[in-house]
């Protein structure tokens, strides 16, 4: 993998600042209550050009952070937090490796040191301005203490790992980049077959934004495009003749396919029970459409169906020929 660009690692660029703030009038903390606030910025990019740089904006207001507080002699007033993630790419200076008695050791760096210097940083330095404004005037507050930090202190990072998003040891393939990747656009070991990793290792560079729901959106492709297939028959031996239903899930279900059909033999027309990524197959009559009806497991048990069904509806679902993932 070392030859492809693996062991490499990096994680979201993470810095903010914090203040603690009182309402004008105390009754208003408890009218207004917590918020969690977040949105993105374009920043033009130091030296110009046309491209921006697209950063994640998150704010808290008298609210939980996934930041760690200091302890502080003003503790008992509400706290104010904005923090900026940017794109980190992968620091091929940083590597986990196997050390003396097979110990890991890891070496976890930014790309470069942190830096409150250039044209990116004054328009989020301008951004916190506007916004402690913003919300100073709408929610009725006053800061404390009401000057800012010093530029030199005005933005602090958070050290790499900070949020749990470390990635990149295995990298997939990326059209703006060279041939140095470990994994095939699909997921697959490069150079080797019936290998595929699907996991926080996969990112090429550390997005701004969280990524789980994208690696989410990645694992079902890769089920549904890669594994379904060697799971299900295959597409060209599929019958008109039947309906094929697969579970995609994650817990068992239980699936009954109506019979407008008319077809009455009750041992094609049972209800099954599908483990996570089984399937099975009900015969009917080509080309009509029929009703699948899914049943859930009741809430905190293993072996309990709820009673009401749910029904699949997406285009091609329970027609003869077709396969019908359960999601």
């Amino acid at each position: 993998m070392k030859k492809n660009g693996g062991l490499h690692l990096t994680d979201h660029d993470i810095f903010a600042t914090s203040a603690v703030f009182q309402y004008n009038d105390r009754i208003d903390r408890q009218a207004i209550g917590s918020m969690k606030l977040q949105t993105y910025a374009k920043l033009k990019k130091q030296g110009g050009g046309p491209d921006r740089e697209i950063v994640l904006v998150n704010m808290s207001i008298d609210a939980s952070s996934f930041l760690p507080r200091a302890n502080s002699t003003l503790n008992d007033f509400p706290k104010w937090i904005i923090a900026f993630i940017r794109t980190a790419e992968l620091n091929n200076a940083n590597y986990v490796k196997l050390g003396p008695g097979d110990e890991p050791v890891v070496k976890f760096n930014r790309n470069k040191p942190f830096s409150l210097a250039g044209t990116e940083m004054a328009q989020l330095k301008n951004l916190t301005r506007q916004a402690k404004k913003n919300i100073s005037e709408v929610l009725g507050l006053t800061f404390i203490p009401q000057s800012e930090p010093s530029d030199s202190e005005f933005f602090k990072p958070l050290e790499m790992g900070g949020v749990a998003h470390e990635l990149g040891t295995i990298p997939m393939k990326r059209t703006d980049t060279a041939t140095v990747y470990c994994l095939e656009d699909d997921l697959k070991l490069r150079d080797h077959e019936g290998v595929y990793v699907c996991d926080l290792s996969i990112f090429a560079s550390s997005p701004e934004a969280n990524p789980t729901l994208t690696l989410a959106a990645l694992s079902l492709r890769l089920s549904r495009e890669t594994l379904m297939p060697l799971v299900l028959p295959d597409a060209s031996s599929l019958s008109d003749s039947y309906v094929y239903v697969v579970n995609h899930s994650g817990q068992k279900i239980r699936v009954f396919v109506g019979n407008r059909s008319r077809i009455d033999s009750s041992s094609q027309n049972q209800d099954l029970e599908l483990g996570p990524g089984e399937y099975g197959q009900w015969k009917r009559k080509a080309g009509v459409t029929e009703a699948v009806y899914v049943f859930r497991l009741a809430f905190n048990s293993t072996t309990e169906f709820i009673t009401d069904p749910e029904f699949q509806t997406s285009t091609g679902a329970g027609r003869s020929g077709r396969i019908t993932v359960i999601p």
